[in-house]
């Protein structure tokens, strides 16, 4: 409400921070959200001839909805932060579109007659149809428990944290 206010009146901060005789650095912390005394709220709300009340409603109203915290529950901290899993959204969704392309191959290719009977080894089982077939599934899974992640990330809103936790580093 500050920063509307001030920008409404077209001041600087430095110009508001003279105007309520408050520092410069009190005026960065109200518009960042930070809690300010009361005296400094005073102060504001002289400047911009408001109730000082309602300018504390304002600022720190509860109500106020807000996705910073949203806070995981320990499985999914567990599963989120694994080591092979650490990569960003838009590659997660790459290798998962790879992945399923990977089973519609497998899957054209074993439905093709071209590798009907040929064998590996005399057990029905090691027929190079049978292994394609396994192949697919195997990135069918791969591609699911990506797809999985992928969608557990959104929802708790993993991808930000691991953003900033990253330039950080």
């Amino acid at each position: 409400m500050i920063k509307t206010l001030r920008s409404q009146k077209r001041i600087s901060q430095e110009e508001l921070a003279e105007m309520s005789g408050l520092s410069l650095r009190t005026i960065q912390r109200v518009e960042a959200g930070h809690r300010v005394s009361y005296s400094s709220l005073r102060a504001l709300a002289k400047t911009f001839s408001v109730d000082v009340d309602e300018l504390e409603r304002e600022l720190y109203a509860m109500d106020k909805s807000s996705n910073e915290f949203i806070e995981a529950p320990l499985w999914v901290r567990l599963v989120l932060r694994t080591a092979w899993y650490s990569t960003n959204r838009k590659w997660s969704l790459i290798i998962e579109k790879i992945l399923a392309l990977v089973f519609i191959l497998c899957f054209l290719l074993y439905l093709t007659p071209i590798f009907d009977g040929v064998k590996l080894d005399s057990s029905p089982y090691l027929t190079l149809e049978y292994q394609i077939l396994i192949a697919g599934f195997a990135h069918l899974m791969a591609a699911y428990c990506i797809s999985f992640y992928i969608r557990l990330s959104d929802k708790y809103q993993a991808w930000r944290q691991w953003e900033t936790s990253d330039s950080s580093a």
